[in-house]
């Protein structure tokens, strides 16, 4: 980071310029760490988020007691704006058959998803593409844990709708060239969005962009 950084100042851009700028800005999206707040303080968060102007909230599902999981979707759903987008991110706590019955329950519940999140472990390639295959009425968004390779595999084996992608300035500017020649839409992930936003203008294939309260 600090070299690309030096090396922007040194030719006086900054550091999405120089990384090829496509755009001067990016959707963005609300998430925390919610599962140790209290059901007030989940709500109160949210609404927070809220009244500064995001549309899209992404919470964390995968709680042992799955009607947890759905009460939290409820308040959201009550707390947020009327069409919000909401995402969900289970951090690989279901297996791939877990993950389907669970997610058509939400859905017969009521709640459009615009992305399910690491539903399953990072490299269950062949249950990430059942899922996408299964599952047509959302998306799967994946990779966040894998290394380059890592999300090339992933890729290749057809496991996700979405790359989600974060960490140095090299590693994500290639691995999300190789999603734009894939045609496979990218998120910024938990990142410093110092860093996160210039990637995020520069990349082709940037759909969304995170932030994460919990740093800030």
């Amino acid at each position: 980071i600090a070299t690309w950084d030096l090396a922007a100042k040194e030719v006086g851009l900054p550091l999405h310029a120089m990384l090829g700028s496509r755009r001067t800005g990016v959707r963005a999206y609300a998430s925390g760490l919610d599962f140790h707040l209290s059901d007030d303080d989940y709500c109160a968060f949210f609404a927070h988020a809220d009244a500064l102007g995001y549309t899209a909230f992404k919470i964390k599902v995968g709680h042992p007691d799955f009607d947890r999981d759905l009460h939290r979707l409820r308040l959201l759903a009550d707390t947020v704006r009327p069409g919000a987008a909401i995402m969900i991110d289970a951090n690989e706590a279901w297996d791939a058959k877990e993950a389907l019955v669970k997610l058509e329950a939400i859905r017969r519940a009521g709640y459009e998803l615009l992305w399910v999140e690491d539903p399953i472990l990072r490299d269950d390639f062949d249950g990430l593409r059942m899922l996408r295959e299964s599952v047509s009425w959302t998306r799967i968004n994946s990779g966040e844990y894998l290394d380059a390779s890592g999300k090339r595999a992933l890729m290749m084996a057809g496991g996700t709708d979405i790359l989600n992608v974060h960490g140095p300035v090299t590693d994500v500017m290639r691995i999300g060239w190789l999603a734009a020649e894939l045609g496979i839409p990218v998120s910024l992930g938990n990142t410093f969005l110092e860093v996160g936003v210039h990637a995020a203008c520069a990349l082709p294939e940037v759909a969304w962009l995170e932030y994460s309260f919990q740093n800030f």
